[in-house]
C-alpha cells in the first residue's frame, strides 16, 4: 500500500518548520538580544550610579558656600548689658566692645492752646494761624466756620507738624501741635489773629540727643546714631549700655562639620560605585570609570595642598586639627580646631578664604567643583 504524499507534506513538515524556527529564534535571542538587554541594564545602573555621585558633588559644593561668602569665618556672638539703647546690626560686625552713655534724649517740640473748649468742633474764628520752624514760616488760613478739628487736620498735612485736638478733661479739649522730628532745630514759634484760639503753652521743649559713644561726644537731633558702617543704636532712655562682639566658634565649627560630612559622603559614594567588593563578589556599577576616580583625586589634590601668601607661612588643613584615615575620609579634632579659632583666626581665614590674589582652600575647591557640572 503506498504512502499518502500529501500527509507527509502537510502536518509533519509544518511541525518541523515551527520547531526549527523556534530554535533559530532562541539562538538569535541568545546571540543578539540578550547581550543588548544586558548592556541596557548595565547602562541603566551606571546612569543611576552617576546620579548618586552627582548628588554628593552638589552637596559638597553647597557646604563650601558658607566659607566662600565669609558667613562661617565672620560669624560673631553678641551680648548686651544695660537698656539705655537698642543696637541694630546690618552685616558683619568687628569684634570688640561698644560703650554708650546717654545723658539726654532727643525730644520733639510740643505746644498746646491755653483755653480749653467743650468740643473739637468749637470754632477757631477767621484769620491766619502761623507756625515758624527752622527759620521758615508756615501759614494756615481759617474762616468763620473753621473748627479746632479742621485746623488740626490742615496743620497735619504739612510734614513738619503733627497736630490733634486732645481731650484733656471730661469736657475740655485743647489743640496740640508737635514737631514731626526731634532736636533743637525743630523748636516752633506761633503767631495768629484768630478770635477763638491762643497757643502759648510750651508743654515740652525740643532737645538734642546728648551721648558719649566709645569716648566720642554726640549732640545730635536724632536718637539714632550710626556707630560703624554695620552698627547703629537708638537711645530709648538715659543711662548706659554696652555691646560685646566676639567670634562665634560654633558657627565655624558647624560649617566645618558639614563640609567634612559632605566630603566623606562623596568619598564613600565613589568608592561604592567604582570598587569591587571581595566579600560580596560584586562590582560597583561604575567600576573602572577612570573619570570619576580622577575627579575625586583632583579634589584631594586641592584639599591637601597648602595655601597662603607666597611671602608668608603656608597653611594646610593638617595644621588645624584635620586628619585622614585609611579609607580616605577626613575628620577634625575639635579641641585643636577651637584653639586655632581663638588664637589664629587670621590664619584660618587665610587657609579657607585667602585673598583675590591668593585664593584659599574653600574658594579654590568650590571653583574646581563647579567645573564638574555635566
Amino acid at each position: 500500500m503506498g504512502m499518502d504524499i500529501s500527509s507527509l507534506a502537510g502536518g509533519g513538515a509544518a511541525s518541523l518548520n515551527d520547531e526549527l524556527i523556534g530554535k533559530l529564534r532562541a539562538e538569535d535571542e541568545k546571540v543578539r538580544i540578550k547581550p543588548l538587554e544586558k548592556k541596557l541594564e548595565s547602562w541603566t545602573k551606571g546612569n543611576e550610579a552617576y546620579i548618586r555621585v552627582k548628588e554628593q558633588v552638589v552637596a559638597l559644593d553647597a557646604s563650601l558656600k558658607s566659607f566662600v561668602n565669609s558667613d562661617a569665618t565672620n560669624a560673631v556672638t553678641t551680648s548686651v548689658s544695660g537698656d539705655a539703647v537698642v543696637f541694630d546690626a546690618i552685616g558683619s560686625l568687628e569684634k570688640g566692645d561698644y560703650n554708650v552713655d546717654i545723658t539726654a534724649l532727643a525730644k520733639k517740640d510740643v505746644w498746646q492752646s491755653d483755653t480749653a473748649v467743650s468740643s473739637e468742633d468749637a470754632l477757631v474764628g477767621a484769620g491766619t494761624f502761623s507756625i515758624t520752624i527752622n527759620g521758615t514760616q508756615h501759614d494756615f488760613t481759617t474762616t468763620d466756620t473753621s473748627t479746632y478739628k479742621e485746623l488740626a487736620s490742615d496743620i497735619s498735612l504739612n510734614t513738619n507738624f503733627d497736630a490733634s485736638v486732645a481731650k484733656v478733661g471730661d469736657s475740655d479739649y485743647r489743640l496740640l501741635v508737635k514737631s514731626s522730628a526731634t532736636g533743637t532745630q525743630n523748636i516752633m514759634s506761633f503767631s495768629e489773629d484768630l478770635s477763638g484760639i491762643d497757643v502759648t503753652t510750651h508743654s515740652q521743649s525740643a532737645t538734642n540727643l546728648s551721648a558719649i559713644v566709645d569716648g566720642v561726644a554726640y549732640n545730635v537731633s536724632s536718637n539714632t546714631i550710626k556707630i560703624t558702617d554695620n552698627l547703629s543704636m537708638t537711645a530709648v532712655k538715659t543711662g548706659t549700655s554696652s555691646l560685646n562682639v566676639q567670634s562665634d566658634p560654633n558657627a565655624l565649627l558647624n560649617a566645618v562639620d558639614d563640609f567634612v560630612e559632605k566630603y566623606n559622603a562623596l568619598v564613600n559614594s565613589i568608592s561604592n560605585e567604582t570598587n569591587y567588593n571581595t566579600e560580596t563578589k560584586e562590582a560597583g556599577d561604575l567600576q573602572n570609570k577612570s573619570q570619576i576616580k580622577s575627579m575625586l583625586n583632583s579634589v584631594k589634590d586641592k584639599l591637601f595642598a597648602s595655601y597662603g601668601d607666597d611671602t608668608g607661612e603656608k597653611h594646610s588643613l593638617f595644621a588645624f586639627g584635620f586628619s585622614l584615615n585609611t579609607s580616605g575620609e577626613i575628620s577634625v579634632d575639635k579641641t585643636v580646631f577651637n584653639e586655632k579659632v581663638t588664637n589664629s583666626m587670621d590664619d584660618i581665614k587665610e587657609l579657607f578664604q585667602g585673598t583675590p590674589e591668593n585664593k584659599g582652600l574653600m574658594v579654590t575647591l568650590q571653583e574646581h567643583v563647579d567645573t564638574f557640572d555635566g
